[in-house]
């Protein structure tokens, strides 16, 4: 099975970061501000384990309107969504604003998750479940499966997962290695004390530990000192893994969100750009 990046979507306090938590085991929330204010703010990871030993990433976004930069870069590169709407809530402005931009960036394979089940009556639910029917009324997410998770059940989670592995397994075949050169888009940069210049995204290509890639639209020369996945060290990185490179030649401070590094040969600076406007409803 190819490595598959799956992403979250869904309004603030729909549940995202505890469906991760509960697949994964993992606080994808680990700033002190999300902590206290018990929001997502920006955008998080875990590995998600397959049954036969392969990990996928799963990139945790925030839901808040104001924050909605940070899930568009969450968002950008992702195979499949979780796209989460509580049973109590329904459908609400982000739920509408993630699934234009869902659309917009192509996304074709996820699961409706229909959280907080337990909050609501059958009754509720199956009312939801119209409404959606109707919402999503395009084909764009007319083939997405939707299960009903609780906290109160913890089972429940179990069903996902299951289905989540179904699923995926139905677009692995799809998803191939069709980049020559290598790129990240990066999402994170940090500096550890006394560790150096630390960037992460989603790989496009392979790339190893001491290669050389040029920093854009610096166009600096940096090489790769360490590569981790997931907090594990490897040498070689391929297409759709989320990665963490510690790098030289470039400090942190040099770095922001939205730089690309690449080996490939043809990329050029330029203030010139062609823009399509998509009109939403």
């Amino acid at each position: 099975m190819n490595n598959i990046i799956i992403g979250t979507a869904g309004h603030i306090d729909h549940g995202k970061t505890t469906l991760v938590r509960h697949l994964t085991n993992v606080n994808t929330d680990t700033m002190k501000e999300e902590k206290e204010r018990g929001m997502t703010i920006d955008l998080g990871f875990a590995p998600l384990i397959t049954p036969d030993g392969q990990i996928f990433s799963i990139i945790d976004v925030p839901g808040h309107e104001k924050f909605i930069k940070n899930m568009v870069a969450g968002a950008k590169g992702i195979d499949f969504v979780l796209f989460l709407i509580a049973c109590d809530d329904g459908i609400m402005p982000q739920t509408i604003e993630h699934k234009e931009i869902l659309k917009l960036l192509g996304i074709q394979h996820g699961i409706i998750v229909l959280s907080k089940r337990d909050l609501v009556s059958s009754e509720k639910v199956e009312e939801l479940k119209k409404e959606i029917s109707s919402f999503f009324d395009d084909n764009f997410f007319k083939s997405f499966p939707i299960v009903e998770v609780s906290n109160k059940d913890e089972h429940s989670y179990r069903i996902l997962y299951n289905k989540i592995i179904e699923e995926t397994s139905k677009i692995a075949k799809t998803i191939s290695e069709k980049n020559k050169f290598f790129r990240l888009d990066i999402d994170k940069v940090y500096s550890p004390k006394g560790v150096g210049t630390i960037v992460s995204g989603t790989s496009e290509g392979t790339i190893s530990k001491g290669d050389f890639l040029t920093l854009y639209p610096h166009k600096i020369q940096v090489r790769i000192k360490a590569i981790q996945t997931h907090g594990k060290s490897v040498d070689t990185i391929v297409s759709h893994q989320r990665c963490a490179f510690n790098i030289s030649g470039v400090t942190a401070k040099e770095i922001e969100r939205g730089n690309v590094l690449t080996n490939h040969p043809a990329l050029l600076n330029s203030r010139l750009i062609d823009v399509l406007f998509t009109p939403l409803n």
